[in-house]
């Protein structure tokens, strides 16, 4: 299911007063930004990672900074505005003695012919709430593998959110993983061949893990793949 981080882009918020969205670019060039009046963010309250469902359009004034401008909010994170008021606000990150220990399988369903996933559930059984590597050297088909595992996902947990954060990868391998997986959230990470900058691929990769505790925070299930 998708979150709308490309359609919408992701909410950076500095301290009390500077909020702005950043719109990463689809295939890892600069993002864009997008300014948000004060009145709005009155009405909707909003932090680092959340997703506003928003219509946007040239900003008229010349001496804005900002190249987008938000006209109107339809909803936050796909709540509307009276439960994004009320909805739990962010907290520090969880002591690990506070976690719950994982009890919902990710590889589930596995057919006969899934010899591969099989294996991986056989020798590292993977459950909401673990974190996996896959490691290896180039050419070895780690990136294969990853989206042997994420495809799995998205046909038996349809209704859970699916992120994948390309870094550093090539045009083809984002187009092939959004012709693999098309309900998850793609995002390319700035990278020197299209034209952006490290500062740029680190900000848009912590506003990607900002989004995913945003989604977790409404009690949602959420996998993001590092590819």
């Amino acid at each position: 299911m998708k979150i709308g981080i490309n359609e919408y882009g992701l909410v950076e918020r500095f301290d009390s007063e500077t909020v702005h969205i950043v719109l990463p670019d689809k295939n890892g060039g600069r993002p864009e930004y997008a300014g948000i009046s004060d009145q709005i963010q009155l009405d909707w309250p909003m932090v680092s990672g959340d997703v506003i469902q928003c219509q946007m359009a040239q900003n008229p004034s010349k001496k804005s900074i900002y190249p987008l401008v938000v006209q109107t909010v339809s909803g936050l994170n796909g709540l509307d505005e009276k439960d994004a008021t009320v909805r739990p606000m962010p907290r520090s990150n969880r002591h690990y003695a506070e976690r719950i220990s994982p009890s919902k399988s990710f590889l589930d369903s596995l057919s006969q012919h899934d010899i591969a996933l099989r294996m991986i559930e056989y020798r590292c059984p993977m459950a909401f709430g673990n974190s996996v590597v896959i490691a290896g050297p180039h050419g070895a088909g780690s990136t294969q593998l990853l989206m042997k595992i994420m495809s799995h996902f998205q046909s038996t947990h349809s209704a859970d959110h699916a992120i994948i954060l390309c870094a550093n990868g090539r045009s083809e391998e984002a187009t092939e993983w959004r012709r693999l997986m098309p309900e998850a959230e793609v995002v390319v990470l700035p990278n020197a061949m299209m034209g952006g900058s490290a500062e740029e691929a680190v900000k848009v990769a912590n506003l990607v893990f900002e989004c995913a505790k945003r989604q977790t925070e409404l009690d949602r299930n959420v996998v993001l793949a590092i590819d």
